[in-house]
């Protein structure tokens, strides 16, 4: 493993399977939904559902708006990617839609 690679999973609360999911949607975005591995022990599987869906030559991620991990490491997937991206927050249903613009 590379001392990067260490240190970044070694920093980040996302667990390495999701990481790799994210980066999946990133790179070959399809409508789906998948259940976080991390964050097991505070929220519920529906609590911790990732709704993907691809909007022309973006990839956009709706979820759980208390889930500031997962949005920090959007961001930093996105920057290291050199993709911008853009984020909303709708208070009513505290989701988050974080999208990535290719």
């Amino acid at each position: 493993m590379k001392i990067k690679q260490f240190l970044t999973e070694a920093t980040s609360s996302l667990k390495p399977k999701d990481i790799q999911m994210l980066k999946k949607m990133i790179a070959k975005p399809k409508k789906m939904s998948f259940v976080l591995q991390s964050f097991a022990i505070n929220y519920d599987e529906d609590e911790r559902t990732v709704e993907v869906a691809p909007k022309g030559n973006s990839v956009i991620f709706m979820f759980n708006g208390d889930l500031y991990d997962l949005t920090n490491e959007l961001i930093d997937l996105a920057d290291a990617m050199g993709y911008r991206f853009k984020s909303n927050f709708e208070r009513p249903t505290n989701t988050q839609n974080f999208t990535i613009i290719k």
